[in-house]
């Protein structure tokens, strides 16, 4: 029954949809479309083709699947009548009730959804919603009007308190839009200083709430609890601003600060005791493995474009191509990724 779905996965148009997917990410969907942005506002001729992105969050999103809905779709997509009526036996028959202090409520029938958890729950969902963006026209109001529209008759609803927008340009004019009855200002993302925020809250925690300061328990805390903010997705929104580096940097600095033994070392040798990389490195080290993974090892020399504002500069395309073509060639031929890791790990380390 996978194998039945996988292939039927793979024969849908999924391209616009980077969730739930092998080799699909959050970074796989916001370079492409920023890429894009950042090229076409570099080459117009003001330089001030400001642009705004508006990211929406579903409502409970699995749970409102409408069944009846879903297996319209399936039939719609071509798929065949007998893995039809499974899905439809798989779906039906579900019940739940709610305990209440010994409480019970009556058992309810369960006609939405689908089980999360579940192999076929992903598959299932991104069919759902697939072509959800058919017939959109980059007019921006009126694109989130066919959304709202599409989201009605399909019997979902979108969290507007979750929904964001992102406004891309010199002059923020803090554009309303309506979205049904709604109408106001939707906020926007806080950059590396609220990054910065969250990481440290996290490194406050750990600070007051481990006794030990040894490297065996401080270090592995770190990377998987507190680095993990300073790392994620910073492909797209890497801080091109000293002031913003530092204030990233410092975080890592605090950590360091933590591990018992390290006070009168310097900050280089500090970091060769824990076997770390200043942030700043490691986001170079991000840089070039998202660029192996692009390429997946079939280039060897990259030209740099041409650009005529500062911002295109420190793009991820742009900043990356010096340090790759600097790259032995042993190195940027590797035959894995894992191998490229390893390999790119020895170059940097001798990096000053």
């Amino acid at each position: 029954m996978v194998a039945t779905f996988d292939r039927y996965q793979h024969g849908l148009d999924l391209n616009q949809s980077h969730g739930i997917q092998s080799s699909f990410s959050l970074h796989s969907s916001l370079y492409p479309r920023t890429e894009s942005i950042s090229a076409n506002s570099s080459c117009s001729s003001t330089g001030k083709d400001d642009v705004d992105v508006v990211y929406l969050d579903f409502s409970k999103a699995f749970h409102t699947i409408s069944h009846s809905i879903l297996l319209e779709k399936l039939a719609a997509y071509g798929l065949d009548g007998c893995t039809l009526c499974w899905v439809k036996n798989w779906l039906d028959g579900r019940a739940q009730r709610a305990v209440v202090k010994g409480v019970k409520s009556i058992w309810q029938l369960v006609t939405t959804g689908v089980p999360q958890g579940s192999v076929l729950g992903p598959v299932l969902f991104n069919t759902f919603i697939n072509y959800m963006d058919k017939g959109i026209k980059k007019a921006l109001q009126r694109d989130l009007d066919r959304l709202d529209r599409w989201a009605k008759a399909n019997c979902m609803r979108f969290n507007k308190a979750k929904c964001r927008v992102l406004h891309l340009g010199h002059n923020n004019p803090m554009q309303c839009y309506s979205w049904g009855r709604v109408a106001g200002k939707l906020p926007s993302g806080k950059g590396p200083g609220g990054v910065a925020k969250a990481a440290n809250s996290i490194l406050a925690c750990i600070r007051n709430s481990v006794a030990s300061r040894t490297r065996e328990v401080i270090i592995p805390l770190y990377s998987a609890l507190v680095r993990l903010h300073l790392k994620y997705c910073v492909q797209v929104w890497a801080p091109r601003y000293k002031r913003d580096i530092e204030v990233l940097e410092r975080v890592q600095r605090r950590a360091r600060k933590l591990v018992k033994g390290l006070e009168h070392k310097s900050c280089e040798e500090q970091l060769r005791e824990l076997g770390l990389f200043s942030l700043e490195k490691r986001r170079l080290r991000g840089d070039l493995i998202a660029l192996y993974n692009y390429l997946k090892g079939g280039c060897r020399e990259l030209h740099q474009g041409r650009f005529r504002l500062d911002i295109r500069k420190n793009f991820f395309t742009e900043r990356v191509v010096k340090h790759w073509n600097r790259l032995p060639m042993e190195v940027a031929e590797s035959p894995s990724l894992e191998v490229f890791k390893r390999r790119v790990d020895v170059v940097l380390r001798d990096m000053v």
